[in-house]
């Protein structure tokens, strides 16, 4: 049994060190448990023979015998048609001897005065040699947030690293901010306004973070990726792999296309406990012992069409298609909008009593119709963020930066003001002298090499 042991053992690492898919390192055992099994016959070696009769078929075995703990992400059960979340056991029904598939029980908006249920279906019959088995037509993996950072937490000098920010908020000179521990939304959890909650040791902030990539080379097939960071850590170990959390995969093939709230939801429940206070095991060589950890959501940051689903804004080629203020765009005959008009003074902002008001407004719609007018009225859709006591959805979100600078919106308007000479070579000769004198107080600025 150890050279299995030292057998799988290679082929794990082979998967981490190569990144292969958990199909591929299946059919590598079986390949090699054949190889092994074929040169025992052929050289009439039993020791061979027996050797592959120990090598299991199954990467779940493989996993077992060598102990390696269980998955961390729990399955939740996906609609196909509406993308309602589910518990796999509340999917299940036992109709005599024979368990059987429960329909999608999501009640959508009134038509037409009708309401009906989705109804789809949630499981598929799957046939084993051990019998018949349901499994998801859809499924969503989500780690528990409190299994992700009971991780984090007993990591040697996790803790430690999340706690150097005081001493480099309290060297930084007055007006200068160098990370996200120098901003105002930081202080602001340190204030009485948060009930002081920076101001405690096990209390960290988070960052969540959302975006979707093509899966495969070929073929349409988008897959999203919810995961968090700990921005208590320094800069420099906050995005490292290990650090982050990925707290679920929403499944394709295509993106949800409205919002996400259904696979927020586990997530958003465990935060609402997170702010009152979590109680995590951490273990030392004394012994293990339990502190309380509470974690709260300061920030969303991605790109335009994510933060809409995320924050229930919408789009921006809508009337109302900005996250931060009520600015009214004109949408002209061929559908697209009219950004002109940059008179901030004339720029009602939006405010979080505000957004909150009108997100649970929506919730009192009875048909299609009432709700996608109040949606143009209010320049937003539900978002069950709100559901967070603390969390300001028009205040905690970035503005995209990467479609509205590294990808060179900047350079076009640039272009464009040149072509319509507001901004002129000469001028542009004195910006680069103002830049070329420009001194830095190098003494006084911290940076940090990722």
């Amino acid at each position: 049994m150890d050279i299995v042991k030292q057998v799988l053992t290679l082929i794990f690492i082979w998967q981490l060190a190569f990144r292969s898919s958990n199909s591929a390192m299946a059919v590598l055992i079986k390949i090699i448990k054949h190889i092994i099994l074929l040169l025992g016959q052929v050289f009439g070696h039993d020791s061979l023979i027996s050797l592959s009769s120990h090598i299991p078929l199954t990467l779940a075995s493989a996993k077992a015998i060598l102990n390696i703990q269980p998955k961390c992400f729990e399955e939740y059960v996906v609609c196909c048609k509406c993308d309602s979340v589910y518990e796999y056991n509340a999917c299940v029904e036992t109709v005599g001897s024979r368990k059987i598939s429960k329909q999608c029980n999501h009640l959508g908006l009134k038509v037409r005065n009708k309401q009906t249920a989705c109804g789809t279906l949630l499981l598929r019959v799957v046939h084993t040699k051990n019998g018949e088995s349901l499994k998801p037509f859809k499924s969503y993996p989500y780690q528990s947030l409190k299994i992700a950072i009971e991780r984090l937490l007993n990591r040697k000098g996790f803790i430690a690293k999340c706690e150097l920010w005081r001493n480099r908020a309290a060297k930084m000179p007055e007006g200068i901010k160098g990370d996200i521990t120098d901003g105002n939304v930081w202080h602001l959890f340190s204030s009485d306004e948060m009930n002081n909650f920076l101001l405690y040791q096990y209390s960290y902030l988070l960052t969540l973070n959302i975006d979707w990539f093509q899966a495969f080379q070929r073929g349409i097939y988008s897959v999203g990726v919810i995961y968090l960071t700990v921005n208590n850590l320094p800069r420099e170990e906050r995005y490292k792999p290990e650090n982050v959390i990925i707290a679920g995969i929403i499944p394709g093939p295509n993106e949800p296309k409205l919002s996400i709230n259904s696979f927020l939801f586990p997530l958003v429940e465990e935060l609402k406990h997170f702010w009152v206070g979590v109680s995590i095991p951490l273990h030392t060589n004394t012994g293990t012992s339990s502190v309380l950890v509470r974690l709260a959501l300061c920030c969303v940051t991605c790109d335009i069409p994510a933060s809409r689903k995320v924050l229930g804004f919408l789009g921006h080629n809508a009337a109302l298609g900005c996250s931060k203020c009520y600015k009214k765009f004109v949408i002209n005959v061929g559908g697209n909008s009219d950004f002109s008009g940059y008179d901030r003074e004339l720029w009602e902002p939006r405010t979080n009593l505000q957004h909150r008001q009108h997100c649970l407004a929506l919730l009192n719609e009875e048909n299609k119709a009432q709700l996608k007018a109040a949606e143009t009225k209010f320049g937003l859709r539900y978002s069950i963020l709100v559901s967070l006591p603390y969390f300001d959805p028009v205040r905690f979100h970035t503005i995209d930066p990467m479609h509205n600078l590294f990808l060179g919106t900047t350079k076009h308007v640039m272009k464009v003001w040149m072509q319509t000479n507001l901004i002129t070579i000469p001028i542009l000769q004195k910006f680069e002298n103002m830049i070329t004198n420009l001194e830095f107080p190098l003494a006084q600025v911290e940076f940090h090499l990722a």
